[in-house]
């Protein structure tokens, strides 16, 4: 039986599925259309990463990628696969959540900082972010 979390994460990695098939077959303005499904997908979880949801999503997401058969992309691709996600995702979260933890210990500047540089790690389609909101709720302390 699948659950919920690995059909999830299933249904994240469909639009970048579809990008690939798209491009191979010369399609490849309708692989730039699905390519950008895939990025607001990931945009999606990382805004819900940032309240504390869907970590077993996340969870579900990096092992698929690992399980996904070799002869269903080639190198480049799944390359391009967990690029797309370490920028989008596992990259930038940790900023954010260094962030969090530095806002509720009192060290408001250093959150500010943090939270700062999360903004700045994010790709410009990703945003909004609660990230914005806790800036400005750093700053306005210090």
């Amino acid at each position: 039986m699948i659950q919920l979390e690995e059909n999830f994460a299933w249904q994240l990695l469909v639009p970048y599925l579809e990008s690939v098939l798209k491009q191979r077959m010369g399609l490849s303005q309708a692989a730039i259309e699905a390519q950008k499904v895939f990025q607001n997908t990931l945009d999606s979880l990382h805004r819900r990463l940032e309240r504390d949801e869907g970590q077993s999503i996340m969870t579900q997401l990096l092992k698929e990628v690992g399980r996904l058969e070799p002869t269903l992309l080639s190198h480049l691709e799944h390359e391009a696969l967990q690029d797309t996600i370490t920028t989008r995702l596992v990259g930038p979260l940790p900023l954010y959540y260094r962030g969090v933890s530095l806002l509720w210990t009192g060290n408001q500047k250093a959150a500010a900082r943090a939270f700062d540089d999360y903004l700045n790690h994010l790709p410009e389609n990703g945003r909004p972010s609660f990230a914005t909101t806790l800036l400005e709720r750093a700053n306005s302390l210090f």
